[in-house]
Formats: C-alpha cells, structure tokens, sequence
C-alpha cells in the first residue's frame, strides 16, 4: 500500500524506493530537505483538473480518492537567481550566455539605483544587494550557480532545482526576446532537489488526513515563517519583475510531480503533524527558527525511515528504540547499548533491502546481481541515514568506531518547541515520556524500564541511565528550557509565546 493511491512504474524504482518512497535518496544536504518541503507548499499544486492552493496544502479528500499524482508548479526566478549567484560562484560551467545575461540585470538594476550622497555610487548599492541575498546562502558547497541556494528567508528565493548542461547552453546567445538564457536548463532531473522534501510533504498529507482539525492552523504557521521578511519578498519581486521587463517573455511555470510514501509511513505522521505546529507557533528568532527546522525535519524523516524499515521486518506492533549517550564517557552501561541500538538500526536498514530483492523488475536489474543491487541501494538507505544523522549530531563520533545516538542542542530545542505548547511547562518524568512516546527515544531510567519490562530483560544496570538522565537535565538547562525546583523535581517549558 502507498499514499497516495497512484499507479505505479516499477522500473523506474529502486531497491530503497520500494521501502522508502519515491524519492528518497542520497546527496542532499541539511537545508534541502527542508526548501523542497516549502517550495511544494508555496506553489501553486493541482490534483488532476484541480488546480490552486498555492501557499496551502491541497484538498485532502481529493488527494485521498484520486488515482492522479500531485503537481506543483514552480516559479522559474533564474534572473534572480543568476543576479544572486553568479559572480560568486566557482568559474566551471559559466557559459557566456550567462554572463552575458548577468551583465545585463546587473546594468539594468543599478540604472534603476538613486543615490544622492558623495560617499558612494551606484555600483557600490548594487554590490551591497548582492552581498545582502548572499548572506543568507544555505547550500553554496562547491556547486555551479544555478544549483546553489538561499535560506527561506522569502517564498520569493525558495528556487526550483536547474541544472545547466554544457549541450544546451554552450552555443547558446543572449536574446532579450528570447526566454532560452533562463528556460534552458534541466529541471526535472533530481540531482540534489525534488527528492526528500517531496517524501516529507506526502507524509505531512498523512498527518493531515489524521488530523484534518491542524491543517489551517499549520498553513498559517508556515506563511507566518516565509513571511518574517517582506521587505526581502518585495526586493526580490523588484529585481525580477525588472529582468521579466526587459526580456520580454512570458513566465511559464516549471511542472513537478510528486510520487508516492509507503502507508506505514501513517504511523508517526500525526506526531510529525503536531511536531510541525507546536514548533511553529513559538515566537523565536527566525534565523534560528530556520536552521532548528532543518534539523527537526531530518529527524523526522530519519525516524520515518527506521520504523518502516522495522516495520517490514517485523509488522505493526514493532517500533524501534533509539537508546542516546548523552555522558560521553569512553566506557559504560550508556554507551555500550547505544552502540548496539545503533547497530541495531543499521541492520534494520539493510536488512530490509534483502526482503525487497523480489520486488525489482528484471529490467531494472538489467544483469546486476543481487548483492550489487544491495550495494547500490544502501548509499539512499543505511549510509543516509548515517550522513544525515551525522550531519545533525544525532548519530556520534562524526569519524571513527564506536558509532551510536545522541542529542545536540538544535535537536533538543526542537524536540522542547515541539512536544510542548509555547508558553507550557511539563514535569521532566512527563517529558522524558512523551519524547519516548513520539520517537521511542530512550534517555533516562524510567523509560529503559519500561522498554526491558517489554522486551523480557530482567538484568540491568540503571546507574549509567540516571546519569544518562542528569545530563540531559544539563543540556536542557544550558539550552534556557529546565528549571530546577528543589533537588528531585525539575520543570521543562517552552519560554517563547505564542504567535497569534
């Protein structure tokens, strides 16, 4: 079974697709996960013949009883893009028809610019709104300009993926009345977008169809994020309504399509839900609120993958733990089971792989034996998980033996924003139990107990998980989130207010 009820090609899948959903995969980074998610959200989608819902989630009870997948279609701001990036960007795959395009909205945009002052001149302006957007740049690594990208500091800066292939755009001129300079590019090839954050917004739409109540309320937090800076959305909208003038084309949307998730993916997905709101409704600052969200939505998405995993492997009632080693000490009770719940996750992930063989098509196996297809699949299955959960902390040492779960502070104040209401307060026993509840996450004594008591396990040494538990207290205090109220009871609470 797969959400939502669409037909599938099953030569264009893959080994991991077939567990994980189509597309999860490897090369993504951090922020990536998280602009896809919103470039779906901000965009105009369509469900067969119906079409809107730009800025919201489509109509549920469509989405749910349709056979037709859902598209969105994005925005094409490449003379924004290229006037953002381009110079800054490293010199390979600059052809001259960008450059020449370049030097174009750079001239055009500082005809615009006044100045009234002896200090400083028009140029000068315009490399200050340069310097402005790429301040905020999320993803730069040592990509071409046209696959790099900005935090969401804007609806208007969330960029579609584009790449530039040498055979489209190495003879091509600049033509202000031609629309190739900023049309010919490869859009649909999922190179580092339209992967994961697709994954992520169907599993949202799970969440929603649980919990139809939340949906308003979870469209208004996400336009409250992308609206923190107007005054970016009406810079941007400037500069590209200025190049869409002088070129003088007609702006067509770039057509995506998003694929499908597997139906267990439904059993953390009102967790994600409520997760996604809660987080939202917190006044902090939006910078922070960003790079908290990345993470979060990783976490998210990690864990969706484990428990379906698990899943497959073991039915329904089955859900993995995730005991964390917060003491860091090079020995002990802590560390050595959460090498082996580590490993234990591991195993699930590529153990599940092996039950999918049967699966793939004769022609997507094309000759390859069983092991090379395992082999391939593992770089978007367990090996993901391993660079994503390294890139948030929440898998340790970033190199070396001895890998295992931990918390870092961004996961712990997503996980306070989260799981407790602005302005709330919890005991820290309640809130140890409802990170247990939403993530089977194992940190204190009380919750090894209780996961032993399941299991059979009788023997068990609790030492090592009160101090486990003690300085987790540490971490939340450091983070502004514990309150200590006399030497056995601690508060957890959520300081910021809500947004109205």
């Amino acid at each position: 079974m797969v959400f939502p009820n669409i037909s599938r090609d099953l030569e264009r899948e893959s080994l991991a697709n077939h567990v994980y959903g189509l597309r999860i995969h490897e090369d993504q980074t951090l922020h990536e996960y998280l602009l896809e998610f919103l470039l779906i959200f901000v965009s105009q989608k369509g469900v067969g013949t119906q079409k809107g819902y730009d800025n919201a989630f489509p109509d549920l009870d469509l989405l749910q009883n349709s056979s037709d997948r859902l598209q969105y279609f994005a925005v094409n701001r490449m003379g924004l893009k290229r006037f953002v990036f381009f110079e800054r960007s490293k010199n390979e795959n600059k052809y001259q028809v960008d450059k020449d395009a370049y030097y174009e909205i750079c001239n055009l945009i500082e005809k615009k610019i006044n100045v009234e002052s002896d200090n400083f001149d028009e140029a000068e302006v315009l490399n200050v709104i340069q310097d402005l957007f790429y301040g905020f740049n999320a993803i730069i690594r040592n990509r071409s300009w046209f696959v790099q990208s900005l935090l969401p500091i804007c609806p208007e800066v969330i960029f579609t993926e584009t790449m530039g292939r040498n055979k489209d755009r190495v003879n091509l001129k600049f033509d202000i009345t031609s629309k190739d300079a900023d049309y010919k590019f490869e859009v649909n090839g999922h190179y580092f977008m339209a992967r994961s954050g697709e994954v992520y917004f169907l599993h949202i739409l799970q969440g929603l169809i649980q919990t139809p109540d939340k949906k308003s309320e979870l469209e208004l937090g996400l336009r409250n994020l992308l609206s923190s800076f107007p005054q970016f959305s009406h810079l941007s909208n400037w500069i590209q309504r200025q190049w869409e003038k002088y070129v003088v084309f007609e702006q067509n949307p770039i057509v995506k399509t998003c694929e499908w998730v597997p139906a267990g993916y439904e059993r953390r997905a009102k967790y994600s839900v409520s997760e996604l709101l809660l987080f939202l409704q917190s006044n902090i600052d939006p910078f922070q609120k960003i790079e908290i969200l990345a993470t979060g939505i990783i976490l998210q998405v990690l864990r969706m993958m484990h428990e379906q995993a698990h899943l497959e492997l073991n039915g329904k009632d089955s859900y993995p733990v995730w005991i964390v080693d917060l003491k860091g000490s090079q020995q002990g009770e802590i560390r050595k089971r959460s090498i082996a719940s580590y490993n234990s996750c591991e195993d699930d992930l590529l153990a599940v792989l092996h039950t999918k063989l049967d699966a793939i098509s004769d022609k997507k196996k094309s000759g390859k034996s069983d092991v090379k297809l395992i082999n391939e699949a593992t770089e978007s299955s367990h090996k993901l998980f391993r660079k994503m959960g390294k890139d948030i902390d929440l898998v340790i040492p970033p190199k070396g033996a001895g890998m295992r779960f931990s918390l870092s502070e961004n996961l712990v104040k997503f996980l306070v924003l989260s799981i407790i209401p602005p302005g709330k307060k919890v005991s820290l026993t309640t809130f140890l139990k409802e990170i247990y509840k939403h993530y089977y996450i194992i940190i204190g004594p009380q919750e090894m107990l209780d996961h032993s008591l399941q299991i059979g396990e009788t023997e068990l040494n609790f030492s090592d998980f009160e101090f486990n538990k003690h300085a987790f207290q540490d971490l939340l205090k450091k983070c502004g989130f514990l309150r200590d109220l006399s030497d056995s009871t601690s508060i957890v609470e959520n300081p910021f207010r809500r947004i109205e």
